[in-house]
């Protein structure tokens, strides 16, 4: 045998195979690196931009590639199905199209706002909403359906990539039958639950600021924490009066029943959503309320605005420990999702149709506070956490988003996200807690966290 025979046999044949694998496997990698940014939703809301065509630029120059776009109903007093839109929002219109133009991709969200100038609505959000009767809510759906539905046809032909149902619509999307009384009713249901709650803040009576007694929609603030309090548990009482079923023979049978009804409403909306957009569907479930929603099945994602609590209050904390409670907490999240969809049996994945944070200390606390004032209960001891005083830092949110980064590495359940609230404008920066000034040259580590997704 002749060293080039030998060099054929025992050789080549090696290196061949070898370099193949080597290809292969570039190629694999290069594949999947251009699915995920094909495929992955990475972008968010705009605060008040001037220019569509500048936003748009620089939300494609930092290296992201969705913008998220609002559409918005009101509502009227929030036990009644009294509810109204624009129709005509060229602004919504000119920044989708702006958007598809740079090759962006586009979600689109219908939110319902609950107006503040009717006096029954303090101390109130969107979330509660709930038409008393079973006829109003008959009504509601009919008029939410007719808004929704106008959108999709607008979705259809825009090319939007997505569009939601809803947002938010904490008991108007609880749909699962219960067992007992949901915990937040139940909550305002009880007594001295009531009663700590208001003792738990008048202790920093001296301590919170005179200006922090607003009320969205009253042109004065309050002259008395008391008062203050006494109206906000006496507004959350009554709510849950009504939506507890709270006077019915059999509260639960009535909460079952109903939640059967609006289930169905939810299904003749999706039906003629359908009928008019093609393209994906999702619903914007608040955080805590996701597992309540049963008509997942017929959407395309599970979409969570995702103010996940991450960490529990220190007075003073290691950046070590911070980064290892967060990914622990992110652990534990993705965990329930997958259990959720196993349960459920969904093969949806889930898209954070909202994840954002202020840029202050404590943040990953209460991820969905950021005005006014707080109570952090940690180790048998309450503090007081007014949002505005807390110092400003930027690396505490950029660790909860490296960590999210992390942990669905492991899981891989994560479709996108959607940032509350992003701006190519400084100037936002004092008065919108939760922005992030996005910019070529990223001053802000939130941007690197959240392009590492695309990555």
């Amino acid at each position: 045998m002749t060293p080039d025979s030998y060099s054929w046999k025992y050789g080549k044949p090696l290196i061949g195979p070898f370099v193949f694998l080597i290809f292969i496997i570039i190629l694999f990698n290069s594949c999947y690196q251009s699915d995920n940014k094909d495929s992955f939703y990475l972008g968010g809301i705009q605060v008040n931009e001037p220019d569509h065509d500048e936003w748009v630029s620089v939300l494609k120059d930092v290296g992201m590639n969705t913008v998220s776009v609002t559409v918005y109903a009101r509502q009227g007093i929030w036990n009644s199905e009294n509810i109204w839109w624009e129709e005509q929002e060229e602004s919504v219109i000119n920044e989708i199209r702006t958007a598809k133009d740079k090759g962006m991709k586009v979600v689109l969200i219908p939110r319902v706002t609950l107006d503040h100038y009717f006096e029954e609505n303090s101390f109130l959000w969107h979330g509660m909403t709930m038409p008393e009767s079973e006829e109003q809510l008959a009504k509601w759906f009919k008029w939410y359906t007719v808004f929704v539905d106008k959108w999709a046809k607008v979705c259809e032909e825009e090319d939007v990539d997505v569009m939601a149902i809803g947002s938010e619509m904490r008991v108007l999307s609880a749909t699962q039958p219960v067992t007992e009384i949901p915990a937040l009713e139940a909550f305002y249901l009880n007594p001295k639950q009531q009663e700590e709650y208001i003792s738990d803040r008048m202790q920093f009576t001296d301590e919170i600021p005179p200006e922090d007694l607003w009320v969205r929609g009253k042109e004065v603030n309050y002259a008395s924490l008391e008062k203050y309090l006494t109206d906000e548990v006496a507004a959350k009482v009554n709510w849950a009066k009504v939506v507890a079923c709270a006077d019915a023979d059999d509260p639960l049978a009535a909460i079952n029943q109903r939640r059967a009804f609006m289930l169905d409403k939810w299904y003749t909306l999706i039906e003629e959503v359908r009928r008019s957009y093609s393209g994906k569907l999702t619903y914007a479930a608040n955080f805590d309320n996701y597992k309540n929603v049963a008509f997942w099945d017929q959407l395309d994602f599970i979409g969570i605005n995702a103010y996940f609590k991450l960490r529990e209050y220190k007075e003073d904390f290691q950046e070590e420990s911070l980064v290892t409670d967060l990914e622990n907490s992110w652990d534990i999240i993705f965990q329930e999702l997958d259990s959720f969809r196993i349960k459920e049996s969904l093969q949806q994945t889930a898209l954070f149709t909202e994840l954002g944070y202020v840029y202050r200390e404590n943040c990953t606390i209460m991820p969905w506070e950021g005005f006014g004032f707080s109570i952090a209960h940690s180790n048998n001891r309450k503090d007081l956490l007014v949002w505005r005083q807390q110092k400003i830092d930027r690396n505490e949110r950029m660790h909860a988003v490296e960590t999210l980064y992390r942990i669905n590495k492991k899981y891989n359940l994560l479709s996108g996200i959607l940032y509350w609230k992003l701006t190519t404008k400084d100037y936002h920066i004092p008065y919108e807690p939760f922005v992030l000034h996005i910019q070529r040259n990223a001053e802000d580590p939130m941007q690197d966290a959240l392009v590492q997704f695309l990555d």
